[in-house]
Parts: structure tokens; sequence; C-alpha cells
């Protein structure tokens, strides 16, 4: 997934804040909506979100509602 949002950003506020072989991370400055959401989820286990805590939790309420569809 790197270099597919190095190639082609979330938004134009994408920059790249670390780099290396394996990991790449980026910051944005984006209103949180539903749009920007699905996109993160799309990236499946190849993108974590590791900040604003609020992200997480609504990416952690999401993933746990899919999690008990299999269940």
């Amino acid at each position: 997934q790197g270099a597919y949002l190095e190639t082609l950003p979330l938004h134009s506020s994408q920059h790249v804040m670390k780099k290396n072989a394996d990991k790449i991370q980026i910051g944005l400055k984006v209103y949180i909506t539903s749009d920007f959401i699905s996109e993160i989820l799309s990236m499946g286990k190849f993108v974590k979100v590791v900040e604003p805590q609020i992200l997480k939790d609504r990416i952690k309420e999401h993933l746990n509602i899919l999690n008990d569809y299999y269940n």
C-alpha cells in the first residue's frame, strides 16, 4: 500500500513522515468522514491508524461490527 499511497495520495495534505523498506508513515489533515473511514477500511490489514484516537476508535467500531457478522 505504501507505493500506492505515494503514487495516488489520499488527500492533497498528505505528506511522508517516515519511510523505510517495509513501512511508510504518512500524515494527513482531513475531516474524519464516513468516506475517509471507508477508504482506510478498504486497505484492510495493510494499514494501521496510529492517531488520532478518535479515528482509531471509529475504525475499531467498524471492525467489531464486521467481526460480529462472522461469529
